[in-house]
């Protein structure tokens, strides 16, 4: 069996590897030879919840705030909790996000959050925990809720995420009219935080056509519209959370996964708590 490298150059830059392709390349290794599509779902699955800590030496980092998410809105919201978007973990407040590495382009990403979602789960799992509503209002006003992100960074943004759902749409449906397909992604609901900078392309950003582009490379031949309402499913429950650090390290894994990581790494609202009777050094590694 021969492994592929991925090519590291293209014309006067160098081109990074994106790392869904280098996770979903991993599951398809592990399923050479076998002629079973559920096997690289499963393989999927074990990387995102085991998760990846890799010396970064040429992987794409995120250009916001230096994490990437995709995931449903009840799996992104515990994300958010978490970081101390949410009014619930709005006590204290979460440490901040840094990084100055080659990949950082906050400046040309002024906002990093898009959201498909029902009305109704928008309202409910979405709106109303971000503090957008009325009703979730009245207790911000009683507390300390300070967002560790601007609510510019929270804010929407054109970047063509509107595009990249229409493109997972119509990959989930098989290019076919299927009204209960979508429903359930409207009620599941999708949110992508942030995008993954490449230094040839910022088309590259539009992380959410790129999952489209390795669904339909490595499931599509044989995945009917159950099969990939199902798959789609899976992602988005699990979340896919990628972060760099500055000390040169990658870290990919599905949110809750992720979520463990940032908690041991001080990244998190129940590790910016300080142990009781101990002084903290704060050290930053995003």
């Amino acid at each position: 069996m021969s492994c592929s490298t991925p090519t590291t150059t293209s014309g006067p830059c160098v081109q990074c590897i994106h790392p869904l392709e280098y996770i979903f390349e991993l599951a398809h290794q592990g399923t050479l030879g076998v002629n079973n599509k559920s096997l690289f779902e499963e393989g999927l699955d074990r990387i995102l919840d085991k998760g990846i800590v890799t010396t970064n030496c040429n992987m794409c980092c995120p250009s916001c705030e230096g994490i990437y998410a995709l995931a449903s809105v009840e799996t992104m919201m515990k994300l958010y909790e978490g970081l101390g978007f949410t009014i619930s973990a709005a006590v204290p407040a979460s440490p901040q996000f840094s990084g100055d590495y080659n990949y950082y382009i906050n400046n040309d990403s002024p906002c990093c959050s898009n959201v498909f979602a029902s009305i109704e789960t928008w309202l409910d799992k979405y709106a109303s925990e971000i503090g957008l509503t009325p009703l979730a209002a009245v207790p911000a006003l009683n507390s300390t809720f300070t967002p560790s992100l601007s609510s510019k960074e929270l804010m929407t943004c054109c970047n063509g995420f509107n595009e990249c759902m229409d493109d997972l749409i119509c990959w989930v449906t098989a290019g076919r009219f299927a009204a209960e397909s979508i429903d359930r992604l409207q009620d599941k609901g999708v949110i992508e935080y942030g995008g993954i900078y490449n230094n040839c392309s910022k088309t590259d950003n539009l992380v959410l056509c790129k999952l489209v582009d390795l669904l339909d490379k490595y499931l599509g031949e044989t995945a009917n519209i159950n099969r990939r309402s199902y798959i789609v499913d899976r992602i988005l429950d699990k979340g896919i959370t990628i972060s760099c650090s500055d000390n040169g390290e990658i870290v990919i894994g599905s949110v809750e996964t992720w979520l463990k990581y940032g908690e041991q790494m001080g990244l998190t609202e129940s590790a910016a708590v300080p142990a009781l009777g101990q002084t903290t050094t704060t050290t930053t590694v995003l």
